[in-house]
């Protein structure tokens, strides 16, 4: 699978669509991108919380945070803009 980021910090992104099917990718779309073998385990989640999953750039390291949700609105527009992203990275096929 294809990890794609926007860096917070030099150690630290947020990783923002993930491509389950990379050869379906084109090299160009590839190279944006970081290619893994598995995502760490989820973590256990309370009520009201969720995962967002983060990556250190440098070292292609993974974890898991939990955060409180947003608000629904919030969560849509994060939903919508992560399928935009997907539609792109498609198109570019």
């Amino acid at each position: 699978m294809v990890l794609f980021y926007e860096v917070e910090t030099e150690e630290r992104a947020r990783v923002t669509t993930i491509h389950y099917k990379p050869e379906l990718l084109t090299l160009e779309a590839k190279s944006r991108g970081v290619e893994v073998d598995q995502l760490p385990v989820k973590p256990v989640l309370g009520s009201g919380e969720r995962e967002v999953l983060y990556m250190n750039p440098q070292t292609d390291e993974l974890w898991y945070e939990v955060i409180n949700k947003s608000h629904p609105v919030e969560e849509e527009v994060k939903s919508i803009k992560e399928t935009v992203d997907m539609l792109i990275l498609d198109s570019l096929l």
